[in-house]
């Protein structure tokens, strides 16, 4: 009972310090090794989205946009060139039915946004350029989404608008390069006050139509540089 403990000795603290060490030191090797792997994977992430979105965006601006520009100048041409016929300026002629029919196009605006909403879902700050991420959000979330809101209206307005009069006012055949429009009555074309404000609105319409259209294709054109600038 009245044995006393033994103090520890020198020795044996100095051992149990340096035991302590050693398990910290392997902690944090492990926590630095971990978050190494994590940042790896991250980065990872980035370059295989980045890759994802620039491919998207190249389609876009090579074919998509494109054509939907061509498309919207076609329908400025075609309704210019009814205008003239309307106003007196140009004869009646075959050639006319092809810019008869492009009056009643409709331009459908589908770009690929897949690979960005995918970053979105994972979080858009995984992009560590700063002024990426700010042209991406304003791509995707106020340029593209504005063009789809002004083609619905363009279309619905269209599609209620001059197809109908289209329908009951021209025989619909077959030309060279589509469909070709031949009125029914080409005096009551020619005289139709309505008729001619509906290609004049067309016109209007569509040419506020391609400025965002050559907007939104200059904005993707910027885009793609700093993607490939980052990649240097």
């Amino acid at each position: 009972m009245n044995k006393q403990l033994k103090k520890p000795s020198k020795m044996s603290w100095k051992y149990v310090m340096g035991e302590l060490l050693l398990i910290v030191f392997g902690i944090l090797i492990a926590l630095y090794i971990n978050n190494l792997n994590e940042s790896r994977k991250l980065k990872d992430f980035e370059n295989k989205i980045v890759s994802e979105i620039e491919k998207s965006l190249t389609s876009d601006y090579d074919f998509h946009i494109t054509s939907r520009i061509t498309r919207a100048e076609q329908i400025i041409q075609s309704s210019e060139t009814v205008l003239e016929f309307l106003d007196g300026k140009i004869k009646y002629n075959d050639s006319l039915e092809i810019h008869f029919w492009r009056i009643s196009w409709i331009v459908i605006f589908e770009p690929k946004s897949i690979p960005f909403e995918t970053l979105k879902s994972k979080g858009i700050e995984l992009i560590s350029n700063e002024d990426i991420r700010k042209s991406l959000l304003e791509l995707y979330d106020y340029t593209y989404p504005r063009i789809n809101y002004f083609t619905e209206s363009f279309n619905n307005w269209s599609t209620n608008r001059v197809e109908p009069y289209c329908i009951k006012n021209f025989a619909i055949n077959k030309g060279d390069r589509g469909k070709a429009y031949k009125p029914i009555d080409i005096d009551q074309i020619k005289n139709s006050i309505e008729y001619r404000n509906l290609v004049f609105e067309k016109m209007t319409k569509t040419n506020r139509l391609l400025g965002r259209m050559n907007r939104a294709k200059d904005n993707v054109g910027d885009l793609l540089m700093q993607l490939k600038k980052q990649k240097l």
